[in-house]
């Protein structure tokens, strides 16, 4: 839409200028934004704001490992008992999860750098839901399977990854303590 206007072009100036140096963080809001360069500080989330983010984005990363990763461990002799598999097929399903969410990585990688970070943890959180109700309806190997499958899915837009980019995005220089925070 304003891709031939002036403000587009001193946009990809200030783009190719700027270029691999750090403290520099890519923002596309609106269009008179996108793809340029500011500052770190002048991204970075109030303090106030941000606690208080980093709060909740701990609370969903407990919830989301919680329910997502660790149940094989907890529950794995109950899943193999209800559904009648072995323990093979119990965790190949788990496994063929984790292989889907590292090959999802790069795709939801992606949509977070494109500025939908948040989004990308809303839809993995329904996501998970999701997996888990397929996971305690499971009859058999089929539902079993599905059920680790679309739980993979989530893992790729819960887990660590999505959550420290996100928070990469809103922190600012105040990156690592963030991430201390996070992962405490």
């Amino acid at each position: 839409r304003c891709a031939g206007s002036i403000c587009a072009v001193r946009v990809r100036i200030r783009v190719v200028a700027s270029r691999g140096f750090p403290g520099t963080t890519r923002r596309a809001r609106s269009c008179a934004t996108r793809g340029a360069v500011v500052n770190a500080e002048e991204s970075a989330e109030p303090a106030r704001r941000l606690g208080a983010r980093i709060a909740a984005l701990g609370f969903a990363q407990i919830i989301s490992w919680g329910t997502l990763f660790y149940t094989i461990a907890v529950m794995g002799a109950a899943m193999r008992a209800d559904t009648g598999v072995s323990d093979t097929l119990l965790f190949g399903a788990f496994s063929a999860g984790l292989f889907l969410s590292g090959a999802a990585s790069p795709a939801v990688g992606r949509w977070i750098d494109a500025g939908h970070g948040r989004s990308a943890l809303a839809a993995g959180s329904c996501v998970g839901a999701l997996a888990l109700a397929i996971l305690a309806s499971a009859q058999g190997p089929v539902t079993l399977f599905a059920g680790w499958i679309v739980a993979g899915a989530a893992m790729a837009l819960t887990l660590y990854d999505p959550a420290f980019a996100v928070l990469h995005a809103i922190s600012g220089k105040s990156y690592r303590r963030a991430v201390t925070a996070l992962t405490l």
